[in-house]
């Protein structure tokens, strides 16, 4: 039975990242690390009783 993908997705909104890419791409090349906007990274540590029943 095929899945109606309508019942769980919806699109709201959609937004052209063109002139941020560039941006960012320029930073890089020019090696202006500082100024390139990364997402923060950080370890997801589960609850203990969930990382039990996954063997962490």
């Amino acid at each position: 039975m095929p899945i109606n993908m309508e019942m769980y997705c919806q699109l709201l909104e959609i937004v052209d990242l063109t002139s941020f890419v560039a941006e960012q791409r320029s930073m890089l090349a020019n090696k202006n690390l500082d100024a390139l906007l990364m997402p923060s990274e950080r370890v997801y540590l589960p609850p203990a009783a969930a990382a039990a029943n996954i063997g962490l």
